[in-house]
């Protein structure tokens, strides 16, 4: 008897071009506004910095996260800010850290 594996869902997110998301390119489009029509507040002098300034922190804005691989940078931050601080929050295992670090010590005295 054969076996099969059947994909319960298939979530594939459409792209603009090449490795550019809807969702992303529309972030970036309504970045790009809003940063281009914030221009009238940035000196003549300062126009560069601020014109490199937006790129890079669009580009980083639109990266995959550190910390949720599923979402972007801009999307994290959100939910940082979002998030319930009444939430409960887990300690750190001490116990786990220090049997670590005897591991360590006991491997740096091998050597």
């Amino acid at each position: 008897m054969e076996e099969h594996i059947v994909t319960n869902e298939l979530k594939a997110e459409p792209k603009v071009a090449g490795k550019v998301f809807i969702s992303t390119f529309y972030f970036l489009l309504f970045y790009g506004v809003v940063f281009y029509n914030m221009r009238i507040f940035v000196h003549g002098s300062l126009m560069v910095p601020y014109a490199i300034f937006t790129v890079v922190t669009g580009i980083f804005l639109t990266t995959p996260s550190l910390f949720n691989r599923k979402r972007k940078m801009y999307q994290s931050i959100f939910l940082l800010l979002k998030r319930s601080k009444v939430v409960y929050r887990p300690v750190p295992n001490i116990s786990a850290d220090r049997k670590r670090e005897i591991l360590l010590e006991r491997y740096k005295g091998e050597q």
